[in-house]
């Protein structure tokens, strides 16, 4: 689901138009005084736009995604999607560059103009700044979503979800009520959203867990044992992938589910919240 998302997201960039060089800054060491009040007034309202941006995170029906997309898709480096001051921009991914031209609409917003419609997608997709951040945004077949490109690529308002940050669970008061998945995170990629959107990805099931006293473990499709010790605390639940004890863990007021054990070490962890 995930690949697929980011593929379609991504094909709406692969057209457009040649590619114009960037345009160089003029300078003048004449007069320092004037030289700073040119430059102040030749500031423009889309000069944040340009520059090379990073791939940070993807939305989409109530979901964000965010972390390593290249390790999640298996495609390689993504590249960069940059902006140049001349009105054009290219989009280097999964080894190919692409091309665009984009003009302003408003202080916080351009508009990326692709070389015709694609799967549905009209030519004009509108780019908008916020945070630190471009979006692009998109509408295709009744659903809409968006890109989000940081410089960095680290988008700020993305959970951070780390197992190797995350603490030991020490006590059966921190594991004892009821968790509701809030979202996972598998093979580089972080995907979490608000209940409704999370259970219509999970095709409506109740994804919530219940710690009981005595170490009964207890879900909607499941149950299953836990245990607190001086290592930790572990879950076991009896499926088909097998009934390895599976390590829980706590960052910050979230539950971390590691499952990668059974996914036959593929990194697949549950994020649950109270």
């Amino acid at each position: 689901f995930v690949a697929l998302f980011i593929v379609a997201c991504l094909s709406v960039l692969c057209c457009g138009l040649a590619a114009c060089g960037n345009s160089g800054q003029n300078s003048s060491a004449a007069s320092g005084s004037a030289s700073s009040s040119s430059s102040s007034a030749n500031v423009k309202p889309t000069d944040k736009f340009i520059g090379s941006w990073n791939l940070a995170a993807a939305e989409s029906q109530g979901l964000i995604m965010s972390g390593n997309f290249s390790e999640m898709m298996g495609l390689g480096e993504i590249g960069m999607f940059n902006v140049k001051a001349d009105g054009t921009g290219d989009l280097t991914f999964a080894g190919e560059t692409v091309t665009f031209t984009w003009t302003e609409a408003g202080n916080d917003a351009i508009t990326l103009k692709l070389a015709r419609a694609t799967g549905g997608i009209s030519e004009d997709v509108p780019v908008t700044y916020a945070d630190d951040a471009l979006k692009i945004e998109f509408s295709q077949d009744g659903q809409t979503g968006a890109l989000i490109y940081t410089k960095d690529g680290e988008y700020s308002k993305a959970k951070k979800v780390s197992l190797e940050s995350a603490k030991p669970i020490t006590s059966e008061s921190q594991l004892l009520g009821t968790w509701k998945l809030a979202g996972m995170k598998m093979m580089g990629i972080t995907i979490y959203g608000d209940e409704g959107s999370l259970a219509a990805m999970t095709g409506g099931t109740d994804s919530s867990i219940t710690f009981e006293q005595g170490g009964v473990l207890k879900s909607a499709n499941s149950s299953g044992t836990w245990a607190v010790d001086a290592n930790g605390a572990t879950a076991t639940v009896e499926s088909a992938l097998g009934s390895s004890p599976s390590p829980l863990l706590m960052q910050d007021n979230m539950l971390l589910y590691d499952m990668s054990a059974i996914m036959q070490g593929n990194e697949f962890v549950g994020i649950y919240e109270k």
